[in-house]
């Protein structure tokens, strides 16, 4: 009851939402977390949720934290997963392709451009190195990388670990 105080008087401090990512069981049903958290925040069944993130971030504009803008990225659901989990979308944070674009797009492309990203999401694009810091902040992801050749065979290969730190020049990749 005491922690559950705390965190009732620094939310009300402060302009936030807590949201309870859950994943219900027969053993623990959602209505139990419910009960235990729907006072302090809001409670997220996650187990086949492909728009929790989605949902936060309607919450988070409808309480006036967050602007329009605040989850703009790909049109691919933003979420973390495991390599344990049932498949899940992945975010898409490259992708090439025979668009029509020129041949130097990524070569002729500035340092400043591979960090804010650049391209067109539905073609060829680079999420940016700034989107992929502030993503993986603060938990953990994987990488998944996908490559088809031209004769439509696909290699795979899979990180259990990604994250991009630091800003401006001092970016850094971790896997």
């Amino acid at each position: 009851p005491l922690l559950k105080e705390e965190i009732l008087i620094q939310k009300s401090l402060s302009k936030s939402e807590i949201f309870f990512m859950v994943l219900p069981s027969s053993d623990t049903p959602l209505a139990t977390f419910q009960g235990i958290f729907a006072d302090i925040g809001h409670v997220i069944d996650i187990t086949n949720n492909i728009d929790a993130v989605k949902d936060i971030a309607d919450i988070m504009k409808a309480s006036g934290i967050c602007n329009e803008d605040c989850a703009q990225g790909p049109t691919e659901i933003i979420r973390p997963r495991t390599l344990q989990s049932e498949p899940s979308p992945w975010i898409t944070i490259l992708r090439r392709g025979q668009y029509g674009n020129p041949a130097a797009m990524f070569s002729d492309a500035t340092f400043s451009e591979y960090v804010a990203g650049f391209g067109d999401e539905n073609e060829e694009f680079w999420f940016g190195l700034q989107k992929l810091a502030k993503m993986t902040n603060s938990s953990a992801w994987e990488l998944q990388v996908e490559l088809v050749d031209f004769e439509e065979n696909t290699y795979l290969a899979e990180y259990s670990s990604f994250k991009v730190e630091g800003s401006g020049e001092n970016l850094q990749t971790h896997s």
